[in-house]
């Protein structure tokens, strides 16, 4: 593996563990880690995003690659409620909410509205990229849909298909990823050093009361359209500058490994950690730690068996058909 698919990975797997810490019951811990993961896992798919294939092809190859999982990991997760409560009556809503996406899923689906804003930014990208053509033209029509964010859709708690109304701002994060890519690859430890020397003063200054920062982009709660760009910039240059530096330790080993199982433990994880909550008294740290262990052990079952590789994994398929090789 080269080393800048390695800082990558390893930067997912840290944000991944975050997540996790972010749902968990310390609010101190939460609030803080809202500030940037998930605007940070949104600029490592726009640095990642190769704008290389034609629409068309784009938007059926992401969205097979998206969608499967989702609603294969949606159905597993009805299946386990529907053990604890045996409450049939309710299906239909869940089965709706699913379809629905967005802000309509909560509690065991609560994070299941990433998969879907992240398909629709990067295929809305997409077309803008290809239907402006200029760079600088591009870059102004996401800076005025992140105002038209602020102005129009902060604090508002609409219900949007697939959170499509999130898009305006979190086109915003994807581009910087996408056009800042010689500047994230310029990323060391000084550059690390520099953003964490600011970002303690910036929780600093929250914890004082000096400043009153919150983000949370499933509610469509961001207020401030300096902070909101600053503030996860900072932290994911952080995250980053981290990534590089531990990229050849056994650290950032494990930690790539849990980049490359992130989305599984994504889907899971919320699901592990209401179970643990609801039928065992342990304390909250241990509930994380087997939020994240038992997603894991999942994945490596799926990556073993062909047809949940494509249902959980979302990843292609080959098999015989008349004699040609064809991917399912």
């Amino acid at each position: 593996m080269n080393k800048e698919i390695k800082w990558i990975s390893i930067s997912k797997g840290f944000l991944m563990i975050l997540v996790v810490a972010g749902h968990s019951n310390y609010e101190i811990l939460s609030r803080y880690i809202y500030w940037f993961h998930m605007p940070a896992f949104i600029l490592i798919s726009g640095y990642l995003f190769n704008n290389v294939y034609n629409l068309k092809d784009l938007i059926s190859k992401r969205s097979k690659r998206m969608l499967i999982p989702y609603f294969s990991f949606a159905l597993l997760t009805l299946i386990i409620i529907q053990i604890q409560s045996y409450n049939l009556n309710e299906m239909p809503l869940y089965i709706e909410n699913i379809i629905m996406g967005g802000r309509r899923l909560l509690y065991f689906y609560g994070i299941y509205w990433f998969p879907t804003m992240i398909l629709l930014t990067t295929i809305i990208f997409a077309i803008m990229i290809n239907a402006i053509k200029n760079r600088i033209a591009t870059i102004g029509v996401i800076v005025l849909l992140y105002i038209v964010a602020h102005l129009y859709v902060a604090n508002n708690d609409y219900k949007v298909f697939w959170s499509a109304d999130t898009v305006l701002i979190t086109l915003f994060y994807f581009g910087l990823g996408y056009y800042g890519k010689s500047i994230v690859n310029r990323i060391n430890t000084l550059y690390g050093i520099v953003a964490m020397l600011i970002g303690v003063i910036l929780i600093y200054c929250d914890y004082v009361g000096m400043i009153q920062y919150k983000l949370d982009m499933k509610s469509n709660v961001y207020n401030h359209l300096t902070l909101d760009a600053l503030i996860p910039v900072v932290f994911t240059v952080i995250i980053i500058s981290i990534s590089k530096l531990i990229q050849n330790t056994y650290v950032g080993s494990l930690l790539s490994s849990i980049g490359k199982m992130s989305m599984t433990i994504m889907y899971l994880h919320l699901t592990v950690m209401i179970i643990m909550r609801n039928y065992f008294n342990v304390s909250e740290w241990i509930t994380i730690l087997i939020a994240i262990v038992i997603p894991v052990a999942a994945h490596l079952i799926f990556e073993r068996i062909s047809l949940f590789n494509v249902l959980f994994l979302g990843k292609q398929h080959k098999i015989k058909y008349k004699g040609e090789s064809r991917s399912v």
